[in-house]
């Protein structure tokens, strides 16, 4: 079939828009400012972490400064125990020369940092107190729990454990989880949350 020229008066936008060498852009391609699709992804990705950082913190921050003393005195067992050892850890590390090790407050805990025994650039928390491994500070940056990289640092993730304590069912609730992860390869839940709230809380600092 023969192609039906256009009339002489009516300019062939059709045929230059599909010109590149006209100056338009071809026919499919993005206008300029719009968003491509990789770029979308990103928006929606960024989104969704951050509705699930606020869902964190809306699950985890005591609503009043009442309930918060009340959840603090209910994980002060699990605080002692993880207090006695952090003394103890950084007591050590101190002996064996390590001028990193130390005590401070910040993050809704007691951070025992830079302890002589633990996992190399790792924390572990036991109610509000958080016990530092070798060389881990908690100003650290923290990866997610599955590998991810992050702005939050590693007092901000501990810090969603140290609300978590301060529920009556988290510890139960975590070992269920932990034994499920062994057996299933499904991560724990907790941790996810713990990374969700560290985020909210990094950007509540102004992390961005």
């Amino acid at each position: 079939m023969s192609k039906r020229a256009l009339p002489p008066s009516i300019p062939d936008f059709r045929i230059r828009n599909m010109n590149p060498a006209l100056g338009f852009a071809q026919q499919g391609s993005p206008r300029p400012g719009s968003l491509t699709p990789p770029q979308i992804k990103r928006i929606v990705k960024d989104f969704r972490q951050r509705q699930a950082a606020r869902a964190a913190a809306d699950r985890l921050v005591p609503k009043t400064k009442i309930s918060d003393i009340a959840g603090k005195l209910y994980a002060a067992p699990f605080t002692l125990a993880g207090s006695v050892a952090g003394m103890a850890n950084v007591a050590l590390a101190r002996a064996a020369g390590d001028k990193r090790a130390g005590i401070s407050m910040r993050d809704n805990g007691i951070q025992f940092e830079s302890g002589y025994f633990g996992d190399k650039g790792r924390a572990f928390t036991l109610g509000n107190a958080v016990l530092h491994g070798p060389g881990s500070r908690p100003g650290d940056l923290n990866n997610r729990y599955d590998g991810a990289p992050t702005a939050a640092t590693t007092a901000e993730h501990e810090s969603g454990h140290t609300y978590q304590y301060q529920n009556p069912t988290f510890v139960p609730g975590y070992l269920l989880h932990l034994v499920h992860e062994a057996l299933t390869g499904t991560p724990n839940p907790y941790e996810r949350e713990a990374d969700d709230f560290s985020e909210w809380k990094h950007r509540q600092k102004g992390g961005g």
